[in-house]
C-alpha cells in the first residue's frame, strides 16, 4: 500500500492560487473598451446606486442622451455601494465585464489597475484645461511608483 501525500486545501493556499489565477487573467478595460466602440458600438458602465434616487435618474438619462449623439447605445448597472468590492474582483476573475467601472474611492483603481486603461494622457489634458487635480482625485486614481493614472477622478 503506497501513502501519498495528499495536500489539505487551506485557506490560505486557496487564496494564494486564486490570487495567481487572478494576476494571469488578461486586461478587463482596455480590450473590452476597443471591442465595444470597434464591434457593437455599445458601452456598458456599471456604478453604485446613489442615495438619492433621483441622480440614479438622471445620470441615466444623461447616458442614454450623449450614446445617442454619439450613436452609441449605452447601459448603466446601478449596484448597491456594498457590492462594489465584490464586483470588481467578478469582473477581474472573469476577464470580462463592464467597459467603465465607477469605483467610488474604493481603492479599486489601484487593486486593479493592472486590468484598466492608463488614463494619463486623459487627465494630463483635463488639468491642462481646467487646472491640477484635487489631493483627494490624486489619491484615489494616481500610481505613485510608475506616474500614471489608472482612474480617472
Amino acid at each position: 500500500m503506497s501513502t501519498r501525500n495528499i495536500s489539505r486545501v487551506t485557506r490560505r493556499r486557496f487564496v494564494k492560487q486564486a490570487g495567481l489565477a487572478l494576476a494571469a487573467a488578461p486586461l478587463i478595460s482596455a480590450p473590452f473598451v476597443t471591442q465595444a466602440l470597434a464591434d457593437t458600438k455599445a458601452l456598458s458602465i456599471v456604478q453604485w446606486s446613489h442615495f438619492v434616487p433621483e441622480y440614479d435618474k438622471w445620470f441615466d438619462a444623461f447616458a442614454k442622451d450623449w450614446g445617442d449623439k454619439n450613436k452609441l447605445s449605452v447601459t448603466v448597472d446601478h449596484i448597491p455601494v456594498g457590492n462594489i468590492a465584490a464586483r470588481a474582483a467578478a469582473e477581474a476573475s472573469a476577464g470580462a465585464g463592464h467597459d467603465i467601472f465607477g469605483w467610488n474611492g474604493s481603492g479599486g483603481a489601484h487593486l486593479y489597475r493592472k486590468f484598466l486603461v492608463d488614463l494619463t494622457s486623459l487627465v494630463d489634458a483635463t488639468e491642462k484645461k481646467y487646472g491640477e487635480i484635487s489631493t483627494i482625485g490624486r489619491q484615489i486614481g494616481y500610481n505613485q511608483d510608475d506616474k500614471t493614472w489608472s482612474a480617472f477622478p
